[in-house]
Parts: C-alpha cells; structure tokens; sequence
C-alpha cells in the first residue's frame, strides 16, 4: 500500500493553539450579536443595552452601559433574562472556587481557555457535560464524566445512550455511571482531587 507520503503529502504532530481557538469563538459570537441586534433595528424594536430595574407600576428604569438613564413604560413587560451556569451543591466547592477559581469552570468559562488542560473532570452527562467533554478530548485532555445516572442523557432512549456511551468510550473518554461526586479540595500543585461513590459503594478518586 503506497502512504501519503509517497504523493508528497507529509505530516507531522498536530499543535492546538487555543489562543486562536478562542478568537474564532469569540469573532463567531460577535458576528452574531452583531447581525441580532441589527435586524432588531430594522425591524423597528428600540433596543436598550445596560441594565434594568421597576420603578413604577409597567414603568421600567435603564441603566445605559454608555453612561445615562432612561425610563419606558409599557402596558405588558416580558422578563426574559435567560440562564446562567450554577455551581452543584458540592461539599468543598466553595473553598476551591475560592483557592484556584481558574480551575473550576462551567458552560461559559470553559469557552475562554486559552490553554488545552491537561486533564478535565465533567460533573453531569447531559448534553453540555458531553458536547464539552468529547471536545476537550479532542483537542488533547484528558477526560472523565461522572454522570449519577444509570446512563448518559437521561432523555434519550436507553439504547441510543448507550450507543453514544460507546462510541464515546472507543474515543477515549471515562465515563463512571450511577456514581455520585461527594467532594472536592485542591491537591498537589494546585490541581483539583474529586472523591467519588458508586452506587456499589466503591469510592474512587480522579484528579
């Protein structure tokens, strides 16, 4: 069998440069803001950017990001303000966000690496969790799930999750099923040891 070389097609080790990696995401995410917020204004809709607060009955108060207040009222106010990660109620999460807060990361700030981790531990199988798992896998990390359900994304049919368990495995991904993170604290040389119990009472650590 003849090999890409002999076509004059070389390779070599693959470099991630998470620096520009990250600057795709963020020209992406600007792009797109961009391109919301102008068919807004084409579409006649006043768009206030700062934050906002009641100050009478259907009359809201603008804090404006680029300095000065403005009032509106309005016979309906719709509230939707969206979502933000939460941190699990995790014994010794606190103290560790407190010691090494660059290394505990959620849905948003893992979008801001600029460096591929070593190693990544993902509390929770559901969509995100995975999405982000096989990524950093991808890119180099090594990688383990703990899910404290019998199976990834609950929603899904058992054998469909099961089918994804799989190919995610063959990947390289570890994956502890039906076990539950019971602490956390700072190890050697700042890195993170996580205590884990399954359901059969085996308790196991991964850093």
């Amino acid at each position: 069998a003849r090999r890409a070389a002999d076509y004059g097609v070389r390779t070599g080790p693959v470099e991630i440069d998470m620096l520009k990696v990250k600057q795709r995401r963020d020209d992406i995410v600007d792009s797109w803001r961009a391109g919301g917020e102008r068919r807004l204004k084409d579409a006649g809709v006043d768009l206030l950017m700062g934050e906002a607060r009641f100050v009478g009955h259907k009359e809201v108060s603008v804090a404006l990001s680029g300095g000065g207040q403005e009032t509106v009222k309005a016979e309906w106010v719709f509230i939707n303000t969206g979502e933000r990660p939460a941190l699990p109620p995790l014994d010794g999460l606190a103290e560790v966000v407190k010691a090494v807060p660059e290394k505990v990361l959620d849905s948003t700030s893992i979008q801001g690496l600029e460096a591929v981790p070593g190693t990544l531990l993902v509390l929770g199988g559901g969509y995100v969790g995975l999405e982000f798992a096989q990524l950093m896998l991808r890119l180099g990390s090594k990688v383990t799930v703990v899910q404290r359900g019998k199976q990834l994304l609950p929603r899904e049919d058992t054998d469909v999750a099961e089918e994804l368990r799989t190919i995610l495995v063959e990947e390289g991904l570890e994956i502890i099923l039906d076990a539950e993170a019971t602490h956390i604290e700072t190890a050697g040389s700042k890195e993170i040891s996580l205590s884990i119990k399954t359901a059969s009472g085996q308790e196991l650590k991964r850093q």
